[in-house]
């Protein structure tokens, strides 16, 4: 959304930009389990509502499903820690709206136990059932793998080869990655 504002009298307008993001997003996350069957399309329905009420425009969505988690996650909220090793998974893919104010809400939600919130280019997502089914490990032989490329080797005069000290060398990319590892343990 953009705000036109006049300065003065007779002068040009000048568009200001809101705070509001434009683009397409995505929100996958897991909803506790303790929400159970009854209740799971409910808590589903007040986070798309959520979407909604932070100006976004739902593209599509994929209802939740339960899946195995490949390892345990916890939770606390009100004092209580709690883990779990199963969630239900789902994603919504919408335009626009206040990303920054409904990433705050989303992540203040008793019912959500992990989220991510993307910008993303398009729209090709797959059902969060099959998604549940492949993490699960009930359809890992059925996910299509692409083929192997036989790599030819190259000659190479050992004279132009310098040596280079890794430890010196490392990309922007190796110090991301490092980073990340540090964070994951």
């Amino acid at each position: 959304m953009v705000f036109y504002a006049n300065l003065k009298p007779m002068s040009k307008e000048i568009k200001v930009e809101s705070s509001e993001n434009k683009g397409l997003y995505e929100l996958a996350f897991h909803l506790v389990p303790t929400v159970g069957d009854d209740n799971v399309d409910k808590v589903f329905d007040e986070i798309t509502k959520m979407v909604e009420k932070f100006n976004g425009k739902i593209v599509s969505k994929s209802e939740p499903a339960l899946l195995n988690l490949e390892y345990t996650m916890e939770k606390i909220v009100d004092a209580v820690k709690s883990k779990y090793n199963t969630a239900y998974f789902a994603w919504i893919i919408f335009e626009g709206g206040n990303v920054q104010e409904l990433h705050s809400e989303i992540e203040s939600n008793k019912n959500v136990l992990r989220h991510l919130l993307v910008k993303t280019d398009q729209n090709d997502g797959i059902k969060a059932e099959t998604v549940a089914s492949i993490l699960s490990g009930d359809q890992k032989e059925k996910v299509p793998v692409e083929e192997e490329k036989e790599i030819e080797p190259s000659v190479v005069d050992i004279k132009e080869v310098e040596e280079v000290n890794v430890e010196e060398e490392k990309t922007d990319k190796d110090k991301v990655d490092e980073a990340i590892d540090e964070l994951v343990k």
